[in-house]
């Protein structure tokens, strides 16, 4: 998920940019914990997040214009490890990752998902807005 937000006093001035990158794997261990409460989730500084030491979401930070920045939320959801296209399988053999459906054993509704990032990251305006 990507969004685009205008700099402003009223959200998030350019001098607090590079804050916004922890605070937003803040807002996804907040969203995390409330699917999986009997897991460790813990943020690897400066924009990952991990659960049970393995990688579930990778966050970018750009500001394209002095006047604007994107948030990119790299969350695995509703993916599993064995689907990955197997041209991909050897680059991946050294890494821990993980997905909450591999997690939970079921899928997870991403439209009431994106809904609880969107106000937890202070977005409630936007929370009807659906890119899926």
């Amino acid at each position: 998920m990507s969004l685009g937000f205008e700099l402003s006093p009223d959200f998030l001035t350019r001098n607090q940019l590079p804050t916004f990158s922890v605070t937003t794997a803040q807002s996804v261990c907040n969203v995390l914990n409330r699917y999986l409460p009997q897991h460790r989730i813990d943020i690897h500084l400066p924009n990952d997040v991990y659960v049970d030491d393995k990688k579930i979401c990778g966050i970018l930070l750009e500001s394209p214009t002095p006047q604007y920045g994107i948030v990119g939320i790299g969350l695995n959801v509703n993916n599993r490890v064995n689907d990955v296209p197997p041209e991909f399988l050897a680059d991946m053999a050294d890494r821990q990752i993980t997905s909450m459906i591999e997690l939970l054993g079921k899928e997870t509704d991403l439209s009431r998902l994106t809904d609880e990032l969107l106000i937890e990251l202070g977005f409630p305006r936007l929370h009807s807005v659906r890119n899926f």
